[in-house]
């Protein structure tokens, strides 16, 4: 294989994997977020850049209702042992948050709430952690956040 050859394979390899690779808005759709707070979008903000955080790259994407608001936040840690340490840290019940372990999602998940009206899940699969967080405004929106929320969770999972 002649050096042309070689750097032509190289370079489609490193394209094939920047384009592979997973960010927050991957993981949830426009209509998903319709749906889930049965009130149509009227801002969101996609975005594929990642950033360095906390030892991860770091990835988020925002979608907001007229009342309620949906973010989904993505660190890929560079091991499997640096997202489980996040994880138990991102899971520790606080002074606000109340977090309930969560079975059959991911390799390992807790739901959470803070008072009535932000509720949110915490998985990791892998060497990723995702967050879906959200605020409910909404009373009548709210109702069942938790249920609400569990499949889509399970559709973001599959994406990873």
């Amino acid at each position: 294989m002649n050096s042309k050859a070689i750097f032509f394979c190289l370079v489609a390899v490193v394209a094939g994997n920047a384009a592979a690779q997973v960010v927050a808005c991957d993981l949830i759709d426009s209509a998903t977020v319709t749906s889930v707070f049965a009130s149509p979008i009227t801002q969101q903000f996609p975005n594929r850049q990642t950033q360095p955080m906390d030892g991860a790259v770091f990835s988020v994407c925002v979608f907001h209702t007229a009342r309620n608001n949906l973010k989904v936040l993505l660190f890929d840690f560079s091991s499997e042992k640096e997202a489980s340490r996040a994880f138990a840290r991102s899971t520790a019940n606080g002074q606000d948050a109340k977090f309930q372990e969560e079975a059959g999602l991911g390799d390992a998940a807790a739901s959470w709430r803070i008072g009535g009206e932000a509720y949110g899940y915490t998985v990791r699969k892998g060497k990723r952690v995702f967050t879906l967080d959200t605020r409910w405004y909404d009373a009548a929106t709210g109702a069942g956040p938790k249920e609400r929320l569990k499949p889509v969770v399970a559709s973001a999972l599959r994406k990873l």
